[in-house]
């Protein structure tokens, strides 16, 4: 799967123009940059507020 996702990344022809180009790996930087910055904001950022999932069922020591 990993390089299926390098090959996407890819330009469809070698001689790449503004046009031809493939935007991929722009929306894709865009889109982890972005996430990056609001996960590591001062104050407001996921780092001081998400705790991670909630454990609802307590580990159960079976015998068997």
């Amino acid at each position: 799967m990993l390089f299926m996702i390098l090959v996407f990344l890819f330009p469809p022809s070698p001689g790449t123009t503004s046009q031809s180009m493939n935007y991929t790996v722009v929306v894709t930087g865009g889109v982890i940059i972005l996430s990056l910055a609001y996960y590591f904001f001062p104050k407001y950022g996921g780092r001081y507020w998400f705790r991670g999932p909630v454990h609802t069922i307590k580990d159960a020591n079976v015998a068997g």
